[in-house]
């Protein structure tokens, strides 16, 4: 990660420490976290949160556990914009701004921690990578010829097996995705939500 930016594996010890929530709590930490990278320009590289498996682990989660998410995608909200690549003090000022968050959101369990998957998918930032053909997958890839099975070690998502993904608002558009995260190609279940997660609003056309 490139030095001055506010690296995501903090916030992800942070959260160690906070919480994960019900389901509109998951959405608002998404939210939030993508709001939060929008508004600190150069600040900050964000790990890609994975609403899904926030959602999918709630039953590890207090009750307690599920008002500190709200809690922290509310903090986060808070935090005010700065631009990292004009101000040389701004990367320092919104890491403290995150170390308060995770101070005043209150406690949360390693259990829904670790059920969340809040531990992995706030760590490095996903590599990701797509490509498509009339909008479908296309049957020889072009470009993504990675061959490496889920687990695998890579550096990107070139190196791993690309897998057929259909965007999730259900309008019939497929694509080929890849995606290294953790120094490991992803699980083919995780593949397509990072992916389209990583890359709506950049290239892929999945609103």
């Amino acid at each position: 990660m490139a030095l001055g930016l506010v690296s995501l594996l903090g916030l992800a010890a942070v959260l160690a420490l906070t919480g994960c929530g019900p389901v509109d709590a998951c959405n608002q930490l998404g939210n939030a976290i993508l709001g939060l990278r929008g508004r600190v320009t150069g600040c900050m590289s964000t790990g890609t949160f994975l609403v899904q498996g926030c959602e999918a682990g709630l039953a590890s989660c207090t009750a307690s556990d599920k008002q500190t998410l709200i809690n922290f995608a509310n903090c986060f909200n808070a935090i005010p914009a700065v631009d990292c690549t004009t101000d040389p003090n701004a990367a320092a000022t919104v890491n403290q701004n995150v170390q308060n968050c995770g101070s005043s959101a209150g406690g949360l369990s390693a259990a829904c921690v670790t059920a969340t998957g809040l531990d992995q998918t706030l760590g490095p930032p996903a590599s990701t990578g797509f490509e498509e053909s009339g909008q479908s997958c296309p049957s020889v890839p072009a470009m993504l010829k990675g061959t490496g099975q889920p687990g695998t070690v890579c550096s990107d998502y070139t190196s791993c097996a690309p897998t057929c993904c259909s965007c999730s608002n259900g309008d019939g558009h497929q694509y080929l995705g890849a995606a290294c995260q953790s120094g490991s190609c992803a699980a083919t279940s995780s593949v397509c939500p990072l992916v389209e997660q990583d890359q709506t609003g950049l290239n892929i056309p999945c609103p």
